[in-house]
């Protein structure tokens, strides 16, 4: 039998206790804020490259 370090041991401890606790997970509701997460990123991406070109022309003229 190996002997864990310290670390070693509560690091095996937490990876066990994060496969426990990701049983109970709500998986749609999980995918549901992903998805909403990426929209608002890719929006907010769109959005603001519209206002740096409306700047830039701004700022141009």
């Amino acid at each position: 039998m190996s002997r864990l370090s310290h670390r070693q041991q509560e690091t095996s401890e937490e990876s066990q206790m994060g496969a426990e606790q990701g049983n109970g997970m709500d998986q749609k509701a999980h995918v549901a804020t992903y998805t909403g997460f990426l929209n608002m990123a890719k929006w907010g991406t769109i959005a603001t490259a519209i206002v740096v070109a409306v700047v830039v022309f701004i700022i141009a003229s």
